[in-house]
């Protein structure tokens, strides 16, 4: 059987649909920074080293897609300046952003799993979730994949990290890079309220799917 690493780079090496997103994010660097200033291009620059990383974890293709779109859309509404034309759109856009960004990093603090490594299908691409029926493991060796309140409350305290982290880029790039950037005690809680409760919830369906395969994987590379 093909170990984890050589998987990896099989699937690396290969063409993949969601790769379109990724080509948008390039793209999006320059014309960010030509349309609204040096700011919304290094928003999209962290966008873009976000959908970078997506591909390093290799996610099933529609979480990868899911997190590429929230991604781009909840930068170019920064960039377009639709939230201050729609203040209530920062609150769904924080809480999808960070369930985007929680389930990487849920996915990086379980890499230690190999049930959670690269199983690539035959296209060489990041197979879709397949049902545990499919990937069934041997002589019984099953981990038992997390209960979802452990899981919910792991993904909570991911959650009020990256909020807690997004705010002081906020605040930093307001101090440093232009005082156009939105920041303020309302603001600040609003964002940290979204990103904490929506994120963590948010996330929980698809990091409850990751959890299931990677348990019907487990014992299947022994």
């Amino acid at each position: 059987m093909t170990c984890p690493e050589s998987s990896w780079a099989e699937v690396q090496g290969r063409w993949w649909s969601t790769d379109v997103l990724r080509i948008l994010a390039v793209l999006s660097v320059p014309l960010a920074w030509w349309y609204a200033g040096v700011a919304s291009g290094g928003c999209l620059f962290l966008v873009l080293g976000g959908v970078t990383l997506l591909r390093f974890l290799v996610l099933p293709r529609l979480v990868d897609a899911l997190c590429q779109l929230t991604f781009l859309a909840a930068a170019w509404a920064a960039v377009t300046g639709l939230y201050q034309n729609f203040s209530w759109l920062d609150i769904p856009a924080h809480a999808l952003a960070t369930a985007a960004a929680v389930l990487i990093a849920w996915r990086l603090v379980m890499l230690r799993d190999p049930a959670h490594r690269v199983r690539p299908d035959r296209s060489g691409a990041p197979a879709e979730s397949a049902p545990p029926a499919a990937h069934g493991p041997r002589d019984g060796a099953v981990r038992p994949p997390l209960p979802w309140w452990s899981l919910l409350w792991h993904l909570l305290a991911l959650s009020a990290l990256l909020s807690v982290l997004w705010e002081f880029g906020e605040w930093a790039g307001f101090v440093f890079i232009s005082e156009e950037i939105g920041v303020g005690y309302h603001d600040t809680i609003g964002d940290l309220a979204a990103g904490t409760l929506g994120g963590g919830l948010l996330a929980l369906p698809l990091a409850l799917g990751l959890e299931r395969e990677a348990a019907s994987h487990a014992g299947a590379d022994e």
